[in-house]
């Protein structure tokens, strides 16, 4: 016969603080795990890493992101941005973040709270942050079959920084303490690259007969 376990046996070994920090202890773990992140937390690339993912997490589930991404493909975007001749209701379309990933923008602005150190650095206030910067249109861009999606993704297809809308310069200005030398030479290196090159399939596509052209000045 199978014995039922409680609840109540698997958290008798936790204790709740009660700080303005909340915290979660238990004397079988060597360090304490708090709500609010600060500095140290970050000190560790594998805190930071799962911090970040967390947050990217809770914005893809929000409700508010679902809302987003139908207003984009309704209002914004009905057809492949790089194959013109698809629309919504020919394929499923798929909301690509380009240059900057959607990790990218939870990171800099995890860096942004963490560099103040705010006390009030945590997986929900950050996604707020992140959903709240797309609905005032400073994130970047463009909507794509799940194809073109994915040739994007393996660096076989290439977008030009105007291809796409969203003011992502609103975005880097407001949360320029986030920047550090791994981002900042990310968007260095994608604007040189504009710069030199318009968008290219390589004739994978044939996209100089399809793209579609936007701009998000």
């Amino acid at each position: 016969m199978h014995r039922m376990i409680r609840v109540g046996d698997l958290l008798m070994d936790i204790m709740y603080e009660k700080d303005e920090n909340k915290t979660v202890s238990s004397d079988k773990m060597p360090f304490d795990i708090s709500f609010y992140k600060g500095k140290d937390y970050f000190m560790s690339i594998d805190n930071y890493v799962k911090f970040v993912k967390a947050c990217e997490h809770m914005v893809r589930k929000h409700p508010d992101y679902d809302s987003i991404v139908a207003m984009i493909r309704e209002e914004y975007m009905d057809h492949c941005q790089v194959l013109g001749n698809i629309s919504r209701f020919d394929a499923t379309l798929e909301i690509h973040h380009g240059p900057l990933t959607l990790f990218d923008y939870c990171g800099i602005v995890t860096n942004a709270l963490a560099r103040k150190d705010d006390p009030l650095l945590n997986t929900f206030n950050v996604s707020r942050l992140v959903l709240n910067e797309h609905l005032l249109g400073n994130v970047q861009f463009v909507v794509l079959t799940k194809t073109v999606h994915q040739l994007i993704d393996s660096g076989e297809l290439f977008l030009n920084l105007n291809q796409g809308i969203g003011n992502m310069n609103n975005f880097l200005k407001k949360f320029k303490d986030g920047l550090d030398d791994v981002y900042i030479d990310k968007i260095n290196t994608y604007i040189d690259m504009s710069k030199k090159y318009e968008s290219t399939d390589n004739h994978i596509l044939d996209l100089e007969e399809n793209m579609v052209n936007w701009s998000y000045r």
